[in-house]
């Protein structure tokens, strides 16, 4: 006969299971709490003026959604778009290009993100993306047009009306 040198009952397998949960999950509760403080801390140094140090957090951020360590309870789309502003503040034109596109590719709708990135486009000297992008801005929102664009939102406007009226 086998001596048992434990006593092992379910309640204290219950607890046991239950504190290992609770120290395992400890982690994660640090993890989401230092994500959302990086992010707080990265919009700071943004209105502070301090652009480098604000790149540093949203970056940080990034990494740490797309790695998977953060809850989905900060749009990454809007990390991207506060990083763009912030290169677009440090005059680091290509880059905040580049955070403006993956806002698009996640939200094609976006004005704002078509506006800035055709501003970055325009400085960098490529007009054609540029004002492709500002005129996508303006059909999305007319707060992004120009008198010009106005004007040429409303002939394209009337000839889709009399082209309709035409063929009814």
């Amino acid at each position: 006969m086998q001596r048992r040198l434990f006593r092992v009952s379910k309640k204290s397998i219950f607890t046991t299971a239950v504190l290992a949960l609770f120290l395992v999950s400890l982690p994660l509760f640090a993890v989401e709490a230092d994500f959302e403080q990086t992010y707080e801390n990265a919009m700071k140094s943004f209105n502070r003026g301090d652009y480098e140090k604000a790149v540093e957090g949203f970056t940080e951020v990034i990494a740490t959604i797309l790695s998977g360590g953060a809850d989905e309870g900060i749009n990454i789309a809007t990390v991207y778009y506060n990083r763009g502003l912030s290169y677009k503040k440090m005059l680091a034109w290509e880059e905040a290009a580049d955070d403006f596109s993956m806002v698009i590719g996640l939200y094609p709708n976006d004005a704002e993100a078509y506006y800035h990135r055709g501003g970055c486009f325009k400085i960098l000297g490529l007009e054609e993306e540029a004002m492709r992008d500002l005129y996508r801005a303006c059909e999305l929102e007319d707060e992004y047009c120009t008198e010009k664009m106005i004007k040429e939102k409303q002939e394209r406007k009337e000839a889709e009306m009399w082209w309709k009226d035409d063929r009814d």
